[in-house]
């Protein structure tokens, strides 16, 4: 059936896309689980609290454990696809390793885009379905550049 699925999926618009993201909003606290180890937590989490949750892998810098830096500008011309693979591999080789993953995010539109890519490319989600699973439990809304970008992403490489 999924195969089938697939077939009959139909990659949603942006307006569709944004319109996804901005219905139902909701608060959350500062750290959010998004996926089995994969957390979204904000600049402003202290180290003593990543040590408490299990955190082992981080796009952030200044601590002991793994990190993924991204230099991204928060703009909808900004190509944030150029980070998809290396974004999706840095998070699958965590969570194989059994460890926790955290996107610790200043610009929330960015993290969430890569966050989504991964999730698309790695766990075989749509964009619809990536949006959904990762809304559950934290309030995103990235720009409408990164949402082309995963767009163009279900278009050029089947993914999602």
């Amino acid at each position: 059936w999924s195969g089938m699925k697939r077939l009959l999926y139909e990659t949603p618009s942006i307006a569709d896309l944004q319109c996804l993201l901005l219905t139902n909003r909701q608060p959350f606290g500062p750290v959010s689980l998004i996926w089995p180890a994969t957390h979204f937590g904000s600049m402003a989490l202290d180290k003593g609290l990543l040590t408490d949750l299990g955190i082992t892998h981080v796009f952030y810098s200044d601590m002991s454990i793994s990190y993924c830096g991204v230099e991204a500008s928060d703009h909808p011309q900004f190509d944030l696809s150029q980070y998809f693979c290396s974004t999706a591999s840095f998070i699958k080789a965590a969570l194989t390793q059994n460890g926790k993953f955290d996107f610790l995010d200043l610009f929330l539109t960015n993290f969430s885009a890569l966050v989504l890519a991964f999730l698309m490319m790695c766990e075989n989600l749509t964009i619809t379905d990536a949006i959904i699973a990762v809304r559950l439990n934290r309030d995103i809304c990235p720009n409408s550049g990164f949402l082309e970008h995963l767009r163009d992403l279900v278009q050029k490489f089947g993914v999602g």
